[in-house]
């Protein structure tokens, strides 16, 4: 693992830029809504682009359009991009989606011992409608958590963790055990529960949030406070932001606008990168 130099640096953002200007011409073909959320959302409007020392773009889309734009992306993409994720290739990590630049690797402690590397790319998160209820929202959580776990312990036996010593043997063990106790059981049943977990609560509220992520709680967000869409600058370009973006920043952030510490300003660590043959 490593940190950046500044030509790669550059030069990531450069990829992620392009891949950007294919998803936004997917969007506007098929009349699909996105919007951008964590640090692309604070970086367009702070930076007007990119936080300078991030390295990736995230969007979210509601999980209507994104399942349109699960269904058109592999024949508008035609050889040169690749949708990744669990639920399509299912062997790789996370059930989001990531739209690569094919030919390029980009390689993180999260995915070193997935058997399918994305490359440099940009994340799409759906976000799912979420009951009022806390009591149920919680379940869901830990339903989403459950199902997500035996998915990771059915392709790799023992995942990353940072454990250490006497701990870290008996967890290993555990997750050995697990996996071949998983044989008999199909992926695409696990990834089916885990999306059929994710969209339990179609339609019951206004609130949303994305349950791929670790703390899905952290993240809520209403409906009618993302429409209508604002297109504001990024980089050379133009993305979408939620209407109340400021609003949605402040509660997920705090105060966004302020410059975090040296110390905490932090990206992936890295394990390969590879730009292509024609780098």
């Amino acid at each position: 693992m490593r940190e950046y130099t500044d030509y790669e640096m550059k030069k990531i953002k450069e990829v992620e830029l392009e891949i950007l200007e294919k998803y936004k011409e997917i969007c506007k073909k098929y009349n699909l809504s996105y919007f951008a959320i964590g640090g692309t959302a604070i970086g367009a409007v702070r930076h007007g682009g990119f936080i300078p020392w991030d390295d990736d773009i995230d969007f979210g889309m509601f999980r209507e359009d994104y399942e349109k734009f699960l269904k058109v992306v592999e024949k508008e993409c035609q050889g040169k991009y690749e949708l990744v994720s669990g639920s399509i290739q299912k062997n790789i990590n996370g059930h989001f989606g990531q739209l690569c630049k094919i030919g390029t690797t980009f390689t993180t402690p999260g995915n070193v011992k997935w058997p399918y590397h994305p490359g440099i790319k940009i994340d799409i998160f759906p976000y799912d409608c979420i009951p009022n209820s806390k009591k149920l929202l919680k379940k869901q959580i830990s339903t989403g958590k459950f199902w997500n776990r035996l998915y990771i312990l059915k392709v790799i036996p023992c995942p990353e963790m940072e454990l250490y010593g006497l701990k870290k043997h008996l967890v290993s063990f555990i997750c050995h055990l697990v996996h071949i106790l998983l044989k008999p059981v199909s992926v695409d049943f696990l990834v089916k529960q885990y999306k059929k977990n994710s969209r339990k609560y179609d339609g019951a509220s206004d609130y949303y949030t994305c349950l791929d992520d670790i703390e899905p709680d952290k993240w809520i967000l209403r409906k009618k406070d993302v429409f209508p869409l604002k297109e504001i600058p990024f980089e050379n370009t133009t993305i979408l932001v939620a209407d109340k973006n400021h609003e949605i920043l402040t509660k997920w952030y705090g105060d966004y606008m302020k410059i975090p510490e040296e110390s905490e300003r932090v990206n992936h660590d890295i394990v390969r990168l590879d730009f292509g043959e024609n780098a």
